[in-house]
């Protein structure tokens, strides 16, 4: 859920659409917060906790997973991606929004200091290639693993089907 923002977009463009907001209490406090203010409350669920040990449910259509992925380690991510791919329904999709450095050795600025911060700030994070999300998004049961580029933003979705 973090700040909620990518969560209401969604509401706002679909407005049948029903958005679960997973994070811990205290960010949960302030996505409501934001939802209410919005005036999307009626489209909302909310899980408290953490998305490696809350109860997710089935039948998901879409799992938007936004700027999390980089702060673990390869086998981290395959856990919370096998989790997310449990969590959907089949053809369901998993959209990550991450900032994705290019393949060759010399990415662009931007995502080169993004993944160097990674590696000094957290114990085992990193900013992934799209190589590397595809053997993770393979590896844990996706397919048809794409990324897109997201208009005005350093960062990339990576979309993949269940």
């Amino acid at each position: 859920a973090s700040h909620g923002l990518f969560g209401m977009a969604f509401a706002r463009r679909h407005a049948g659409m029903c958005v679960t907001a997973v994070d811990f209490p205290s960010v949960l406090e302030v996505t409501r917060e934001r939802v209410r203010a919005a005036g999307l409350d009626g489209q909302y669920d909310y899980l408290s906790g953490s998305a490696f040990q809350v109860e997710l449910g089935q039948g998901y259509d879409v799992v938007l997973v936004t700027n999390l992925y980089h702060h673990f380690d390869i086998a981290t991510c395959e856990t919370l991606m096998r989790r997310f791919h449990a969590a959907l329904a089949p053809g369901g999709r998993m959209l990550t929004l991450e900032a994705v450095p290019h393949e060759h050795p010399a990415p662009p600025p931007p995502p080169a200091a993004f993944a160097m911060m990674m590696l000094a700030n957290t114990p085992a994070g990193d900013a992934y290639t799209l190589s590397q999300y595809s053997a993770m998004l393979t590896e844990t049961g996706f397919h048809g693993v794409e990324k897109r580029d997201v208009p005005r933003s350093p960062q990339q979705l990576v979309v993949a089907v269940k």
